[in-house]
């Protein structure tokens, strides 16, 4: 009997399936080792449930979404194997718990619901448990609770939470009327993971050895230092009210670009104002599904993938054309986005060890706002459903991320040990006036796109100067 045999049998399983973990869990897994503080990779949703609440019909919900989604199924055993692997069992007891601070008056709800979020948080992911995912049920008043939904992010990407929700939802309805839910027949993650297992790798190590000619390091934005504080930090990016709305996708669809493209662009730029060269790399995470495989546009899992994005600032080029090239390049890259990191940092001349990057990008756009709009207006016997907090993360000291729907929020999220909140918030800055300074002239050239507020250029002796941005 193997230790993997041996380790199963302890825990009482029945497997379903075992399968490698994709390269983007490795590497989560890997983090989350070695993480110094709590909560690396640990996603905690919330839902606030509005109106009266029938316990019973939303238990037997998760236990139908437990039931069609193998990932909530879903563990990592590590001992006695090669390299870690994700057990599924058969079936896990719902890891759902309930509580009711009703009660305490309304500061004691809130400290009640901060403590169980705190304690959850510290907890992380329990690799020796079935299923990496807990569930609470808090019950602020009769006809109000709040669902705490946490997993680790090796499980779920976020454009596969929200259909989660969402079919649970309509579950949790047609269990309450009586009836039985009639879902759709979603393709399960572990063709994924086969379909990525058998990729060729040979063409793209290629296309990588090329992108990343001549790179020795990582790109520095030259703020990094300790603080001495600790934990996760935001800053909002202050975009006006035009760009934010419709400015920058109205000036994407006049210019034949993905509001994706335009976004990246102007990081970028920030990026070699910051950094003093015009030639950046940062990492993208997309989304996975770009149709390669049938079925995974609705798939639940981690379909995501982190590569580096290599971008020069051409400061002489006319912005619209620059822009135009940089879409043809993330066209050209699409096809090697499932290249798993390991293997493209072998294709550069970084030394062993070193990080590719120090910031990542994300362009959210699965439906987050649809999804919410859904929830509010679904009425199960009166129940309101509305998402009211998300928290995660990383393992990288600044990620930017942008999500699209009704309009445009960007956020940079960092590491409060590495970067402080002033620098943060002059780049939040920094950021929204490169948006507003392409949204407003296309016929620039990409050097004459300003990145400074009218009292910083005062202070601007010639060009592009990063000590005179950092002041």
């Amino acid at each position: 009997m193997t230790a993997f045999d041996s380790a199963a049998g302890r825990r009482g399983r029945a497997i379903e399936n075992i399968y490698p973990l994709t390269a983007l869990q490795q590497g989560m897994l890997f983090h989350t080792e070695l993480a110094d503080e709590p909560g690396m990779y640990w996603v905690q949703d919330g839902l606030l449930l509005e109106g009266a609440l029938d316990l019973d019909a939303l238990r037997r919900a998760w236990e139908l979404m437990f039931s069609r989604h193998e990932v909530l199924r879903t563990t990592v055993v590590r001992e006695g194997v090669a390299t870690p692997l994700s057990v599924v069992s058969r079936s896990v007891p719902l890891p759902l718990q309930v509580l009711d601070v009703s009660h305490l008056d309304e500061t004691g709800r809130q400290e009640a619901v901060d403590a169980y979020l705190a304690s959850d948080w510290e907890r992380g992911a329990d690799f020796a448990s079935q299923t990496l995912v807990r569930i609470a049920v808090i019950g602020l008043a009769a006809d109000r609770h709040q669902l705490v939904w946490s997993y680790h992010h090796m499980l779920l990407d976020g454009w596969s939470a929200p259909i989660v929700v969402a079919e649970l939802m309509d579950a949790y309805q047609a269990f309450r009327a009586g009836g039985e839910p009639r879902l759709p027949v979603r393709r399960p993650f572990r063709d994924f993971v086969g379909w990525v297992s058998g990729q060729d790798l040979d063409a793209a190590r290629s296309y990588w050895r090329e992108r990343l000619a001549g790179i020795t390091e990582a790109t520095s934005l030259g703020i990094e230092r300790a603080t001495g504080d600790q934990g996760p930090g935001e800053a909002r990016v202050p975009l006006s009210a035009e760009v934010a709305g419709t400015g920058l996708t109205e000036f994407a669809r006049r210019h034949r670009l993905t509001p994706n493209t335009v976004v990246q662009a102007a990081w970028a730029i920030v990026m070699s104002v910051y950094s003093g060269s015009d030639d950046v790399m940062f990492g993208v995470t997309t989304s996975g599904r770009d149709g390669q495989l049938d079925g995974m546009e609705s798939m639940v899992g981690m379909l995501l993938n982190t590569t580096p994005v290599r971008i020069g600032v051409d400061r002489d080029v006319p912005l619209t054309d620059w822009l135009t090239r940089l879409q043809d390049e993330q066209v050209r890259a699409r096809q090697y986005e499932h290249t798993p990191l390991v293997t493209i940092a072998a294709c550069s001349d970084l030394p062993p060890g070193k990080p590719l990057f120090n910031s990542l990008f994300v362009f959210e756009n699965f439906p987050v706002q649809d999804l919410e709009e859904e929830q509010r207006n679904a009425t199960a016997s009166g129940l309101r459903a509305g998402i009211n907090f998300g928290r995660e993360q990383a393992n990288y000291p600044l990620s930017v991320t942008a999500s699209s729907g009704r309009e445009l929020l960007i956020k940079l999220s960092y590491d409060r040990a590495q970067i402080d909140a002033d620098a943060m918030d002059r780049m939040a800055g920094h950021m929204a006036r490169v948006l507003e300074s392409i949204v407003s002239d296309a016929g620039v050239r990409v050097g004459d796109v300003s990145v400074l507020s009218v009292g910083e250029r005062e202070l601007v002796v010639e060009g592009w100067n990063a000590s005179s941005v950092v002041l």
